[in-house]
């Protein structure tokens, strides 16, 4: 199992009242973000007089209640802390996962973090976090085993976990953690950012399988990196989690530099611990805690949970409480905002269409709503896992089950009728049903195909292709297809799409991510248009050594010069947009946001987040329909910064226009966001000299038109 790395835990704080914890469903007239700073952790004197209550109350307790009050039982949630019965403290409630409560019924399969990335949209993936953070609640759990803010980040396309995190790009990985974070806690949960810091593989293992599918001769990655790559590309979003208060943090399975991360003084005492002011709770993971190492320090939490769960652990989350309300309609707006449009020669929205084909198994329902095993981990053959029918979320801790699933055949069939349209189907993806695909392809005028990759936890990739042959597939279709043909696709990594995306026939590409439960209504939202596509596209033990440093992801392609098929941020609409009058001014803001202040080191008198210029463009609608265009700001650094990708963003913000209507889109920029890491000085620093930024709706589309020069000269 797991423990707290080491932690005394106070769960009572008197001063506040039980009323700020709000039970999931209550409403309120504060927004999340202003409810959260009036209450418990602003960066006040809460945390000090938290950790004077902690002090007071350990000084009574016994080894054995401290032992009790550090380390996990068994009880009715996925894992409970003991309490101190004696002294009133109750035991936590500790539940996976970022994507809805798991081991659980009456709840919402949400779309995962990498897909709901793809959306641009930061009031979309602060509600949705807020929605998910009252349903954790309302199963009377205390802490969820989540978000995953950073571990992976994404620096390799072939991990299998990418999925559950947000994206390999720190600024909108780290955006994205604190409104996640801030949402989540909003309803009184504690959230537990994960996995710190630098899990971007699974264990390697060398042996047989098991008789359960499981891998034996497995030891963990060391992950080799330098500072600089550590604190400009992987610290940042767990630096945002702690500003937005997380009450947690998870440890991670992997070395750091030869030492588990879970040993590591110098990522949990002296950079989480003193450099970020983390003062909550450590957790490890399960089966990750060792028995030698330095103990990090001693730090303590502060929530007053009398009222969500008794002395003996006991919680709702076994009695079928259903709190969910309205969030499947909501779920199903997250997915359809979060889909992207790869491709289209204009065959959709569909319109005036009379027949259409559907095939895959990807479109079809599976066989039971818990995949085909008790965690998600769905296995084939020997070494490959997949998920049976449409596959909604990977597998592992990160997974949650769905109470149904809208299957695309079932949305697609439903719709047509509402428009007196045939569909025909072949739900299947072998050969042996090739003939059949083959007649139904030759009478339809649009062949809508449905493919799928199924990442899950513990299994690396092995290779960046669909699961079940699913290019034989679309090309088979593609073949045969009397129309055009579209294709969907449900996978939560980077695929290569080159051997068949450039057929004659491939009229359509839609990348919908793991959606979760709502994905047939949500593509079916996206095929007739309902919805505009918006979103964007995104030694004795082994070592990884990090070497491309600070170039991963799209900064990696810019920095050797190679063109992708699909860049970052690239993503179609049904209508179409102009950028104009790029433009930076200097407006110092004090830092807006901050829940809880981090102690990083930096140059110069305004504060490390506080905001220093605004830089603004103008976005204009120039198609025929309503869209949201997703703006976005690149900034090169000064040329004395020799080690630094070409480019980096800075900026992003999503704009819904009418046609014909303009919108100035404004982008905040942060001392932060300009500063480098000084390796030899050890803070941060803004580098002197010309920095260039540059304005598109995509990391490669941008024009000269559109690019801003800001010199830097002094110290801020």
């Amino acid at each position: 199992m797991w423990s707290l790395v080491h932690n005394a835990l106070l769960l009572l704080s008197p001063s506040i009242p039980s009323n700020h914890l709000l039970p999931a469903g209550e409403p309120s007239h504060l927004q999340p973000s202003q409810r959260y700073h009036d209450t418990f952790l602003t960066d006040g004197g809460s945390w000090h007089t938290a950790l004077e209550k902690a002090q007071n109350v350990v000084v009574k307790m016994t080894l054995e209640e401290k032992v009790n009050l550090t380390t996990a039982v068994t009880g009715p949630c996925q894992a409970n802390s003991g309490g101190v019965p004696r002294l009133g403290i109750p035991g936590l409630c500790f539940n996976d996962g970022p994507t809805g409560p798991r081991y659980t019924d009456f709840i919402t399969q949400w779309p995962s973090a990498f897909t709901v990335a793809a959306s641009f949209d930061r009031d979309l993936v602060e509600a949705r976090a807020v929605r998910i953070g009252k349903e954790f609640r309302g199963k009377g759990i205390n802490v969820e085993l989540g978000p995953v803010t950073g571990g992976p980040l994404g620096r390799s396309p072939y991990a299998g976990r990418n999925w559950e995190a947000f994206t390999p790009d720190p600024y909108l990985s780290s955006t994205l953690s604190f409104l996640t974070v801030r949402g989540m806690q909003s309803s009184g949960l504690i959230t537990c950012a994960k996995h710190y810091i630098l899990y971007e593989q699974e264990p390697v293992c060398d042996g047989p399988l098991d008789n359960e599918g499981g891998r034996t001769g497995c030891r963990d990655v060391s992950s080799e990196v330098d500072d600089k790559t550590m604190r400009e590309l992987y610290l940042p979003s767990f630096a945002e989690t702690v500003r937005a208060g997380t009450g947690a943090i998870m440890c991670s399975y992997n070395k750091i530099n030869g030492t588990a991360a879970c040993e590591s003084d110098d990522a949990l005492n002296r950079i989480l611990k003193d450099e970020l002011g983390f003062k909550g709770l450590i957790l490890t993971p399960w089966y990750a805690s060792k028995q030698n190492g330095d103990y990090p320090k001693v730090n303590y939490q502060k929530y007053d949970l009398s009222d969500r769960v008794d002395v003996n652990g006991k919680v709702f989350r076994n009695e079928h409480v259903d709190n969910r309300g309205d969030n499947h309609l909501f779920a199903r707006k997250v997915a359809a905002e979060s889909t992207v449009l790869l491709k289209n020669s204009g065959v959709l929205p569909l319109k005036g269409v009379r027949r259409i084909g559907v095939f895959g198994s990807d479109a079809d329902y599976p066989p039971t709503l818990s995949g085909c095993g008790p965690d998600l981990f769905c296995m084939v053959e020997s070494k490959r896992r997949y998920w049976n029918g449409t596959v909604t979320i990977g597998g592992g801790s990160g997974a949650a089950y769905a109470d149904y699933i809208a299957a695309p055949i079932e949305a697609i069939s439903w719709r047509a009728r509402q428009e007196r349209i045939r569909v025909d189907q072949v739900l299947h993806d072998d050969s042996a049903h090739y003939g059949a695909m083959s007649w139904v392809a030759y009478q339809s005028e649009v062949c809508i195909v449905f493919v799928s990759l199924f990442l899950v936890e513990g299994w690396d990739r092995e290779h960046l292709r669909l699961d079940k042959e699913g290019e034989e597939l679309i090309k088979h279709v593609e073949k045969h297809c009397s129309g055009e043909v579209v294709v969907v696709l449900h996978a939560g990594g980077q695929l290569i799409v080159e051997d068949w995306i450039d057929l004659p026939k491939i009229g359509a590409v839609l990348f919908a991510g793991y959606p979760g439960q709502e994905t047939g209504n949500a593509i079916v939202d996206i095929l007739w248009g309902d919805v505009n596509p918006s979103a964007k596209g995104k030694g004795s033990y082994p070592k990884a050594f990090f070497g491309e440093r600070l170039a991963i992801d799209y900064k990696w392609y810019d920095q050797h010069n190679i063109t992708p098929r699909f860049e970052f941020g690239h993503g179609l609409s049904y209508t179409t947009f102009e950028m104009s009058s790029l433009n930076i001014e200097e407006k110092w803001i004090e830092d807006p946001d901050t829940i809880q202040k981090t102690n990083e080191a930096y140059d110069g008198h305004h504060g490390l987040y506080d905001i220093l210029y605004v830089a603004r463009v103008n976005v204009t609608n120039t198609g025929k329909v309503l869209g949201a265009e997703v703006a976005q700001l690149y900034m090169t650094y000064p040329s004395s910064e020799k080690d630094q990708p070409p480019k980096h963003l800075r900026g992003y913000s999503k704009v819904y226009l009418y046609p014909g209507q303009t919108g100035v889109v404004e982008f905040h920029l942060r001392k932060k966001d300009l500063s480098v890491w000084d390796v030899k000085r050890q803070k941060w620093v803004i580098p002197t000299g010309k920095f260039i930024f540059r304005a598109g709706n995509s990391s490669a589309n941008t024009s000269l038109d559109l690019e801003a020069e800001l010199r830097i000269d002094s110290v801020h």
